[in-house]
This record gives structure tokens, C-alpha cells and sequence, in this order.
């Protein structure tokens, strides 16, 4: 009975979004398609050196695949805290090529800001997942996993 509780525990994040979780695999998507040479991009090639864009790319590529994970998961709260590792990768990956973009003056604008999107929204979304996290485990008395 004690696991059959558990795989009813809520979310504490909500439910499964279906947009969260397709710009979760489309960025990881898009780094691994860089790092496996699979795509190009003349921005990242001109805003960034080929050191950090690998980096770029593996913030990308894990970053995403990670949240995907964890939003997906099948205990909710492991999956959140597995969740949040993604989204600070995200974060980073995001604000790299943000402000590399940025260098590249007026033709960089449209990708500075998709990009400094990407990592806005995955700020956001750690902020609000963390303290829904935290809300959950004060309910559940500290362990933040009912049943246990």
C-alpha cells in the first residue's frame, strides 16, 4: 500500500506541461544537434569561440534532456530536485549565448533575446518549482515524499 501511495503523491511542481516540456527537449534538441555537428549556426559560430560554444551546447543538450527527466519522473519530488539541475544549466547555457549575441550588435538582437528568453524562463521556473518544493516538504513533515 506504502508504494501504491507514493505513485499518487502530488506533484508539487502541478502537473505535466505540455510546453514545458517540448522547449525542454527542443533545447536539447539544439545542443545536441551542435555537438554532433548535425547543425550550424553562423551566430554561434561569430558570437562565440568553438570552446564555449561546445559549452554552450552541453548546457543545452544535458540541461534539457535533465529537466525533461525530471519533469517526467516518476517519484515528483526526486523528479523536481533532478528538474532543478537541468533548469540552472539551461540558465547558464541561455545567458552565455545572451550576451555573446549581444555582441554581435544589431544582427544578434533576434538571438540575444530568444536566448535571454530561454534562460529568463528557466530562472523563473527554478524559482517557482524550488518553492513549491519546499511548501510540499513542510506539508509532508520535512521528507517532502508521502508514504515514507
Amino acid at each position: 500500500m506504502r508504494r501504491f501511495a507514493k505513485t499518487l503523491a502530488p506533484r508539487p511542481a502541478g502537473p505535466v506541461n505540455a510546453f514545458e516540456a517540448t522547449v525542454l527537449l527542443s533545447t536539447s534538441a539544439l545542443g545536441i544537434s551542435i555537438l554532433t555537428g548535425l547543425g550550424s549556426s553562423s551566430s554561434i559560430r561569430q558570437s562565440l569561440s568553438p570552446t564555449l560554444a561546445c559549452i554552450w551546447a552541453t548546457l543545452y543538450a544535458l540541461g534539457g534532456a535533465v529537466a525533461f527527466a525530471g519533469l517526467m519522473w516518476r517519484n515528483p519530488f526526486t523528479g523536481v530536485e533532478i528538474k532543478r539541475v537541468g533548469l540552472v544549466a539551461l540558465f547558464f547555457g541561455g545567458a552565455i549565448y545572451a550576451l555573446a549575441a549581444f555582441e554581435l550588435g544589431r544582427r544578434g538582437v533576434p538571438t540575444a533575446i530568444l536566448h535571454g528568453g530561454i534562460a529568463g524562463a528557466a530562472m523563473t521556473r527554478l524559482v517557482q518549482v524550488t518553492r513549491k518544493l519546499r511548501a510540499a516538504r513542510r506539508h509532508f513533515g520535512g521528507s517532502g515524499e508521502s508514504g515514507t
